[in-house]
């Protein structure tokens, strides 16, 4: 699992965790950090899609839309879900530079 995934699936449930609201203030500050961080790395390239989709869905509160990057990290999400070839099935070794590994069953 990558770190990006797990500290977004915990952001996500410390939203709604009444006796410490500070942990979602102090992950809600970071997270979008370690988003870019994580689409510089793609290390771990679906782990880092499931991420951006959960955190699309459940986006950090902006005070103004010029600092939502919503409509930033789901273009991302799209763009690597089509790099790796999840828009096409069987066709995904046409859109990656190394050989993938597909279960025929």
């Amino acid at each position: 699992m990558s770190p990006f995934l797990f500290w977004t699936i915990l952001w996500v449930g410390s939203r709604r965790y009444s006796k410490g609201r500070e942990t979602a203030d102090f992950l809600a500050a970071h997270i979008s950090e370690v988003a870019l961080a994580a689409l510089s790395a793609r290390s771990t390239i679906m782990q880092t899609l499931q991420g951006l989709l959960v955190l699309c869905t459940w986006p950090v509160p902006v005070t103004t839309m010029r600092n939502d990057l919503s409509y930033f990290l789901s273009g991302a999400a799209l763009n690597l879900a089509m790099e790796i070839g999840l828009h096409a099935y069987g066709n995904g070794q046409d859109f990656s530079r190394v050989k993938l590994q597909h279960d025929d069953k």
